[in-house]
């Protein structure tokens, strides 16, 4: 009886990763446009995940602001440090003046004095693929579309926040804050808050 001695070679492949939807980000901090200061601030965390919690290259992981329903271009008008004019701005990107990232966290100033609500929004780009998060909104809401629609499907045109005496406040005022809902039909709708 002969006995045959059968090698089996082992080959790893590894295939490549998916691109995914990339997780929705979270906004931690909003200070409205203060004209006093002259800028607003937002803070945010940007995952650099897909929505099924698979890491993402975040050479390729990139993020919108938009400001009333449309994405903001950074130019070097307002933002020295820009050189070329940015919409999609990569996920790294740090200028320690206007842009600072740590970590899944974004901080950024800006200019922008006229609008009603401030989204972000992820953007992997993979190739000629091009996938996005959820919008997320400044009041926290997210959408998966551009446009906002409360319960009775009236478009929210802007959202404006008071004092007392009527002079116009943002995120960082502290005591009771009158914010007014003016819908694209014309109709407002105004609750007081304690902050």
């Amino acid at each position: 009886m002969r006995k045959i001695l059968l090698l089996l070679s082992a080959v790893a492949i590894q295939l490549p990763t998916l691109a995914q939807t990339p997780a929705t980000p979270t906004i931690n901090s909003f200070s409205d446009y203060y004209a006093l200061q002259g800028y607003g601030e937002i803070s945010f965390k940007l995952p650099a995940t897909d929505t099924e919690d698979n890491a993402l290259d975040t050479e390729k992981l990139f993020y919108n602001i938009y400001f009333d329903d449309k994405p903001y271009t950074f130019t070097n008008d307002w933002y020295s440090k820009v050189k070329t004019d940015m919409t999609d701005v990569p996920y790294g990107y740090s200028d320690n003046l206007d842009f600072f990232a740590s970590g899944e966290t974004r901080d950024l100033f800006f200019y922008v004095e006229d609008y009603s609500h401030v989204g972000v929004q992820s953007i992997y780009k993979d190739g000629d693929m091009v996938y996005r998060s959820p919008i997320v909104y400044s009041d926290g809401q997210v959408v998966t579309a551009i446009g906002r629609t409360d319960s009775e499907g009236r478009r929210v045109a802007k959202v404006v926040s008071t004092d007392l005496m009527g002079r116009r406040v943002d995120a960082s005022y502290h005591g009771v804050v009158l914010k007014t809902k003016v819908y694209d039909n014309g109709e407002s709708h105004t609750v007081k808050v304690i902050k």
